[in-house]
């Protein structure tokens, strides 16, 4: 239910897997290839600046998303006037079984509860951002490492209102 662009951002990947990509032929994927490993805030800031989209939603190569994480997430910020939205997630094991459920953080003490700890669950996988939210922020700092997921949910969070949706809609490998 949702016109998507694909940005693939291949960071340090090998040149088979970048050849399968680019071989596709599917006009609404973008390759970009780093032949060295920038890490990934730079590999997500890379595609940020490719897309063309007014919005943007990350996807790590071990994480799942539902069929409906998009449309329902845009729907969610659009209803509230909010730059960014995020889900409930779901822990899963190799074969996809469900371990655990986190639910969404409520909108209202986000900021507070992301000063505190990090409570987005699925980290980067589940966000959903205005493309401009993301740019004025400064884009994922590429100085972390570890932490650049929710280093961006806090910077978000500050400049903006986020929208919750209750249903799980990243599976977190």
């Amino acid at each position: 239910g949702v016109d998507v662009e694909v940005v693939v951002v291949c960071d340090g990947a090998p040149d088979s897997l970048v050849r399968r990509l680019e071989d596709m032929g599917e006009e609404r994927v973008t390759v970009i290839r780093h032949r060295e490993a920038r890490g990934v805030a730079a590999a997500r800031n890379a595609g940020i600046d490719a897309a063309s989209a007014d919005w943007i939603a990350i996807l790590d190569d071990d994480d799942v998303w539902a069929p409906t994480k998009l449309a329902a997430q845009l729907a969610a910020a659009e209803d509230v006037g909010a730059g960014f939205s995020y889900s409930a997630a779901v822990i899963v094991d190799d074969d996809l079984r469900v371990k655990s459920l986190t639910p969404a953080p409520e909108p209202k003490t986000l900021l507070g509860d992301l000063l505190a700890r990090n409570v987005m669950p699925g980290g980067g996988s589940n966000i959903l951002a205005r493309r401009d939210l993301l740019q004025s922020v400064g884009g994922f700092d590429t100085r972390t490492w570890y932490m650049s997921d929710w280093d961006m949910a806090i910077r978000l969070a500050i400049a903006s209102s986020g929208a919750a949706v209750p249903d799980p809609l990243v599976a977190w490998v």
